[in-house]
């Protein structure tokens, strides 16, 4: 990893060595600094298909461009061969690709939340596996919170989904600003679901089935804030916690 002059400034170069034949390099640039048919000309990297040394076939492009959300944009290579990027074309990126990200991270009037992590990554920010207080071992499979999402989405697709907070996500009704449900997706214990209901909506009868952990509290104004705490894939696809979201709707 590569980054600026301060880390917190977020990373220009990530270089991925997990692949037997290609090495992936992702930069991070100022949006709109590149647009990707025009890089693929500069590049002139051939096609997989085409390269007859390797044994691998019909992988995705090898030069991709995309804008993030915030201020930057993500430029992806593959590269095999150390030939492919000692040419004027890609020497010409670099430096192009330097002075972009420089000239965003030195920006006066750039926020430094704009470049927070679950600022720029939203929904992949909270399927990863950082975040977490004091590295310690995180007690639940990450495949429970893709489950839960995937089950959230299918129940509220009207619903507004506000990713870009650390280590919570919150889903309000369409117009409406206050959430009606809230998942903590960076406790190392479980994956906490909190549902706000009118008085009577939300009984322990409707969870006591449910996770690993849960709770009902009620506040001065009679509405109900039912706590869920999930450890495994499997408590998330049960019939009785469908039928709960199903209720809240």
């Amino acid at each position: 990893e590569v980054n600026g002059p301060v880390k917190k400034q977020g990373w220009f170069l990530h270089a991925n060595t997990g692949d037997e034949w290609l090495l992936r390099l992702s930069f991070r640039v100022k949006r709109n600094t590149f647009k990707q048919d025009e890089l693929r000309d500069q590049l002139a990297l051939k096609s997989l298909d085409d390269l007859d040394e390797l044994p691998i076939y019909g992988r995705s492009n090898r030069v991709r461009v995309k804008n993030l959300k915030g201020p930057w944009q993500e430029v992806s290579l593959t590269i095999h061969w150390q030939e492919e990027i000692a040419t004027p074309g890609f020497q010409e990126f670099l430096e192009t690709a330097c002075e972009s990200y420089l000239g965003l991270i030195h920006r006066e009037e750039i926020k430094p939340e704009e470049i927070m992590p679950w600022k720029v990554l939203k929904k992949k920010w909270h399927l990863s596996r950082k975040g977490f207080p004091n590295n310690k071992r995180v007690r639940w499979d990450a495949e429970l919170l893709e489950s839960l999402f995937d089950l959230l989405e299918q129940t509220y697709p009207e619903a507004s989904y506000q990713w870009d907070s650390k280590s919570l996500v919150n889903l309000s009704h369409a117009g409406k600003k206050k959430p009606f449900l809230t998942v903590h997706t960076k406790r190392r214990e479980g994956v906490d679901l909190t549902l706000q209901g009118t008085a009577g909506q939300i009984t322990l009868g409707k969870i006591a089935d449910l996770g690993d952990e849960r709770e009902i509290k009620t506040d001065a104004r009679g509405k109900e804030q039912a706590r869920i705490r999930f450890t495994q894939k499997k408590q998330v696809e049960s019939k009785s916690f469908k039928a709960l979201l199903t209720s809240i709707k």
